[in-house]
Order: structure tokens, then sequence, then C-alpha cells
């Protein structure tokens, strides 16, 4: 029997919508052409947002076990010191998440991984989407055997090179960056305990300590050999010494790798019965660290109109509303990294000049304030985001996020520890605490 649902893809973006549709009930099948999971990340961001919708699945501590919070920098212009960031304190209160959490990709996989499996889920390894109809028949192949089922509904999760993206003849208008980029995990000595940015007028070298030991190096080249083979241990530190005042000696490198980035988003999120999401939909520079979190939120919004709509509660129409409400995200996302990537990269003299007034000048000044920090960690963090023109929304800030907030004695502990269940809830503000079977008793017409 074909599934209601077939996701294909099984990074962050694919784990969480299927764990959201199997909380849901929903009748899914998950798929992945990768035998094993990769133990390499690009993605080191988990915010707060993410973390938030985390929660409710029960996966929040064990993520935030097995990384590290908000860490401080020093940024540095031409190998001279220019400015301190000491941001311990985000300016935040209304969400049990107040950091940004640095953590390997593979281990969000891994957490949303255990919860599928505990749930009694088997993630579909090895099994490729051979070819995906339009109208939804797909062929499924493992090895050298085909299997062709047609769910009611299929979500690509499977990254840049889509092949439901490409089933449907999405357009995924963009370009890729000039620059190339050069990626390693591997040892510092002595460590590197705060996160380094280091800019010249060959971009930007940067390093973030991880857990176990670990530093992250991701670094721009203007002047980069024109290959597409890794770089070695030794380019890394000769580099590294070239632009990096304080880095050390390297050593035991577990990931070395060099890439062109892209900034592209396809032209819509669904067709029929198609959706795109995560890296099928949008991808873009690595400023902010928001790719793989909008990817999870992505699938949270996803999930729940597919189970309504597969149980038989709200019409087709409502899936719409994905599209409606998650294509202007990533728009804007798309706009706000590219352009913050491209001044703190480009060659050209008057954005080097602005971008070092900024880091010496103005970022110092704006972080100095606990209300301005606030602004920009709800930016980063995406606790901004809104539906706010959603036509599944009405009212005074309908669509906005609803903050945590400890509630009264003798109900759960905060807002969001109440509504942790996957249920539509209403909660009722009231000065004179009505019982329930008041509440229930009262005309509301």
């Amino acid at each position: 029997m074909s599934p209601d649902v077939l996701v294909v893809g099984a990074g962050p973006t694919g784990l969480m919508l299927a764990c959201e549709l199997a909380r849901a009930g929903v009748r899914f099948r998950l798929v992945e052409k990768s035998a094993e999971p990769s133990p390499r990340s690009r993605a080191l961001v988990v915010h707060a947002r993410t973390l938030e919708l985390f929660q409710k699945l029960g996966v929040d501590e064990a993520l935030v076990s097995r990384g590290r919070r908000t860490v401080n920098a020093s940024v540095y212009i031409n190998r001279a010191h220019a400015a301190d960031f000491d941001v311990d304190d985000t300016g935040i209160d209304d969400t049990p998440y107040p950091f940004i959490l640095f953590v390997s990709q593979a281990e969000t996989e891994r957490v949303l991984s255990e919860w599928l499996a505990r749930a009694g889920v088997v993630v579909e390894r090895g099994v490729e989407a051979a070819s995906v109809d339009p109208l939804g028949e797909v062929v499924l192949r493992r090895g050298s055997a085909t299997e062709t089922i047609r769910p009611r509904f299929v979500v690509g999760c499977d990254g840049a090179h889509s092949v439901v993206r490409h089933a449907g003849n999405f357009a995924f208008d963009g370009e890729p960056y000039q620059q190339d980029f050069v990626l390693a995990d591997l040892r510092v000595e002595p460590p590197v305990d705060r996160l380094e940015l280091c800019f010249d007028d060959r971009g930007l070298f940067a390093l973030l300590p991880l857990t176990g030991g670990v530093t992250r190096i991701i670094a721009t080249f203007a002047d980069a050999p024109k290959t597409t083979s890794d770089p070695s241990l030794a380019d890394v530190q000769a580099r590294a010494d070239a632009r990096a005042p304080s880095s050390g000696r390297l050593s035991d490198p577990s990931w070395l790798a060099r890439f062109r980035l892209h900034h592209r988003q396809a032209d819509s999120y669904r067709l029929g019965p198609l959706f795109l999401a995560g890296d099928a939909a949008h991808i873009h520079s690595p400023a902010g660290g928001q790719g793989m979190n909008t990817g999870i939120q992505d699938a949270a919004n996803l999930a729940w109109k597919l189970a309504l709509v597969v149980r038989g509660g709200a019409s087709e129409k409502l899936l719409d509303t994905y599209d409606e409400e998650r294509h202007p995200v990533g728009r804007d996302l798309l706009r706000t990294t590219d352009r913050l990537f491209s001044v703190n990269t480009s060659g050209h003299a008057w954005a080097k000049a602005l971008r070092n007034f900024v880091v010496r000048h103005v970022a110092p000044r704006v972080l100095s304030s606990r209300e301005r920090r606030a602004f920009a960690f709800r930016f980063l963090a995406e606790l901004r985001v809104a539906y706010t023109k959603s036509s599944i929304v009405m009212g005074p800030r309908a669509g906005t996020r609803a903050p945590d907030a400890p509630l009264a004695d003798g109900a759960p502990a905060t807002i969001f520890s109440a509504t942790r269940e996957q249920a539509h809830h209403l909660l009722v503000f009231a000065r004179d605490r009505p019982t329930a079977e008041a509440f229930v008793a009262r005309s509301w017409v």
C-alpha cells in the first residue's frame, strides 16, 4: 500500500518532517539514497526557534548537552585586533533558549533519528527516488530492485540537487558566489576558546571552537588556485599563519574540503502533490547560520498541514498556505544573508571600508545595549518570523510567534510546556481566573 506522504531525503529537514508526521499518526515513508548518515557537517548552528520546536519532540535537552552555547567573538582586520564581542547575555527573556547553540549537524540528525527509532519509524537508507512524476507517481530503487508507489503527497527534502524539484520543473533562480571556500575540522594548539573572525583583502578567515577539542575553520580565498581538489593540512596551516594572528599548530584533520556556495530559491514550494523544503527549496550563504534552521522550520510548518488534510480535517487548499507562509521567509533570508555575506567578503574598496567601519565603531555600540542585542538576536534566532499576511490568520498580531512565560500555580510551568502536544490550543487570559467548567459555560459568541 502506498503511503499518504513520501519524504525524500533524511537530512535535518526530512527527519524533522518525519518526526512531526509520526507524532500525528500519518502513514508515511522516509527514504534516503545514502546508505549511512554522514559524520560530516557544514551546518553548525541551532537557533532558539528551532530548539523551541525540538522541545515539543523532547529532544532539546539531548541536543543542547552535545553542543556549546553562545561563543564570544574577537574580530581582526588585516591581522590587527579590531573588537571583542561578549554576548553571554543576549537580552532575550521569552524563550527557554536565550543563546546560540553550536553543534554538529551530525548530532542534530542523530537526536532526530533516535526519536524516530523510539517511535518505531524506519529510515529507509540506500533507497533512491529514481524518478518522480509531477502527478506523484514515484519509482524507488534499492540496488537493482525497483518499486513503484503513488503516495498522495511527495515532499522533496533532498537538497540542492533535488530530484523532486527537477521532477516538478520548479525554477531555481540564483547564482554561485565568486569566492572559493575552504573548510577544515581539526585541532588547534593552543586551543581556540573564542570565535575568531579575521578579515583582510582576501576575504574572511574564521575559527570556531566546537566540542571535543575540535575547531572549525572556514575561509574565503580571493586568490584561491583554480582547482577543485581539497586542500592539504599544510595549505590550511600556511593560510592560517598568514591570516589568523592567534592561530597555532593545526593537526588531526577530520575533514578538509573546498567548495563553492550558491544563493538560489525555488519559484514556488508546491506544485500539486509535490512540495519542497530545506535546501531543495532555498540555498544561501552561511552568514547567520540560518540555513538548516529554516529548513527544519519549513518542515514543522508543512507537517501539521499535511496531517490535518490526510486525516480529513481540512481541504487541500490549506496546503497552499505552506508556500504562502514559507516562501517569503526564504526570500527575505536569501536577501539579508546575501547582503551581509557580500559586504563582509567583497574585494571592493568601498565594501571593505564599510565593513571595517561597522566592525570597529557600529557593532560594539549596537551590542553594548541589551535592548539592541535582543533585537539582533531575535533576527538571527528567527523569533521574529511571522505570518501576519497568511490567509488563515486574522486579528491583531495574529500569525506572530507566541512568547514563553510562566503560568499560574497548579498549571504546567510555562506556555511552551503546556502546548507541547501536536494539537491546536486555546489559551485564555482572564483576570478572574475562571475554572474550566465556568469558562465552558460562558457564551463567547
